[in-house]
């Protein structure tokens, strides 16, 4: 199982991270999310159709039935792993850091109706409820415009730093140790559930971390586990030169 470090950019990218994050650990969640996707297209066929006035209420109202069935599952399965995630996270952050913050995920939901605090606390039947309000409310809305306006497939999460957005407002050293925190946590995560331990890719990691965290880093890292780390300049990585095999790359030639 290859890990590369890359979290930040669009609402896209940031689901797609999560989705990995969690198909990793459960591989089962992957079909989930391929028949939602389908059930999407499929909807979103079916309301440009609508829209055109074509197509059946009846027939929406089946598609509906399976947005609500997958998209919960999806919903659930995220917010049970931003929960479990929340746990580890403060304190893999402050081994980087060497001070302790409040630092969390915070799930962005785009069913109407539940506050940001809310989030964390839903079950099953509860985001059902919110599922069949939300389509009773924007169905006509959908209609107009052709596309499936909520549901996992548009929700997206951000990294907290107190009550700081990160992606927002956080230094380039806050960020960095937030995604490598993150990345820690992820590893543990895996070798706790899947009893093994994943090949770690760290790129170029050390260009924006201070040596006193590239330190903690390097020592937070069970480097006898197969990790692969790419950089500019092996002065920071002294401390591992001696139990690591170097490879160098030269004007596109490998030596090692």
């Amino acid at each position: 199982m290859l890990f590369s470090l890359r979290c930040t950019g669009s609402p896209a990218s940031r689901r797609l991270y999560l989705n990995k994050f969690i198909y990793n650990l459960y591989p089962g969640f992957l079909a989930v999310l391929r028949d939602y996707g389908r059930v999407v297209q499929q909807r979103n066929s079916l309301l440009n159709r609508l829209r055109e006035g074509a197509g059946s209420l009846p027939e929406l109202d089946s598609w509906n039935q399976h947005l609500i069935e997958l998209g919960t599952y999806i919903f659930c399965k995220r917010v049970e792993l931003v929960n479990t995630v929340n746990k580890y996270l403060p304190e893999q952050y402050s081994r980087l850091s060497s001070i302790e913050e409040n630092i969390k995920l915070c799930y962005k939901i785009t069913l109407q109706g539940i506050s940001k605090d809310e989030v964390s606390l839903l079950n099953p039947e509860e985001v059902k409820e919110l599922y069949k309000k939300n389509i009773a409310e924007r169905q006509n809305l959908e209609i107009t415009r052709g596309h499936t306006l909520f549901g996992p497939h548009r929700d997206d999460f951000s990294i907290l730093l107190g009550d700081k957005d990160l992606a927002s407002f956080g230094s380039q050293g806050e960020k960095r140790s937030a995604l490598i925190a993150l990345k820690l946590t992820e590893i543990a995560l895996f070798e706790l559930k899947r009893n093994d331990y994943p090949i770690t890719l760290l790129d170029d990691i050390f260009s924006e971390l201070d040596a006193q965290r590239s330190k903690e880093l390097l020592l937070n890292l069970d480097l006898r586990k197969q990790t692969f780390l790419s950089t500019t300049s092996l002065n920071q990585l002294e401390t591992i030169v001696s139990g690591a095999t170097l490879y160098e790359i030269q004007k596109g030639a490998l030596t090692s």
